[in-house]
Formats: structure tokens, sequence, C-alpha cells
């Protein structure tokens, strides 16, 4: 039989989750998609209208 108990692996890889979930939301905070959207440049905080469909 395994030296880990089943309660001590779980906990070590949901611990593990929480660390990857963490680093992943980094990546999607909003200055950075905006500055990946932007190009690098600061986004303007107007809003363009809305599309319309052509009839």
């Amino acid at each position: 039989m395994s030296g880990a108990s089943i309660e001590t692996t779980l906990g070590l890889w949901a611990s593990s989750l929480r660390d990857v979930k963490a680093r992943i939301r980094s990546l999607f905070t909003q200055e950075r998609v905006a500055a990946s959207a932007g190009g690098g440049r600061a986004l303007s905080t107007t809003r363009l209208p809305a599309a319309t469909t052509p009839t």
C-alpha cells in the first residue's frame, strides 16, 4: 500500500490546483488583456457604436 493517505493526496492535489488557477487567472487581468488587444497601447475609454446588421 502507498505511504500517503487518500486525504493527504487529495489535499495536495487541491492545493496545486488552486495555485495553477491563480496563475492562469493572472494572465487574464483586465490590464493585461487590454494591453494585448491594443497592441501594447492604452485603449480609449470611449465606446464604439453597436454594430448593425444590414436589412
